[in-house]
């Protein structure tokens, strides 16, 4: 079962642990508590991080080419900026690592 969560976490790095606990009762036929599968993790050496994603359309090249036309055409004072890209209730917060 251990061997299991661990193939899991290989596969699906930002997966929660009652998703494990679903993983290992449909495909293991094994039941446990979300601490057991905590704790296991935890001894493998295992620990919760903050995960990023990069968005897969993103563009290097686009990137440059606007920070150069952004840093001629306008003074620092002029710009104000506002991220949402990464604004999702859906984008995973953290992952195994």
């Amino acid at each position: 079962s251990l061997q299991f969560l661990v193939g899991l976490i290989q596969r699906t790095p930002d997966m929660y642990l009652y998703e494990m606990q679903g993983q290992l009762r449909e495909v293991c036929n094994v039941d446990v508590c979300l601490w057991t599968i905590w704790i296991a993790l935890r001894h493998r050496g295992y620990t919760r991080k903050r995960v990023s994603r990069v968005a897969v359309q993103r563009d290097e090249q686009a990137c440059t080419n606007f920070e150069i036309y952004m840093a001629i055409t306008y003074r620092a004072d002029q710009l104000v900026f506002d991220d949402e890209a990464a604004c999702n209730r859906n984008t995973t917060k953290r992952g195994w690592a």
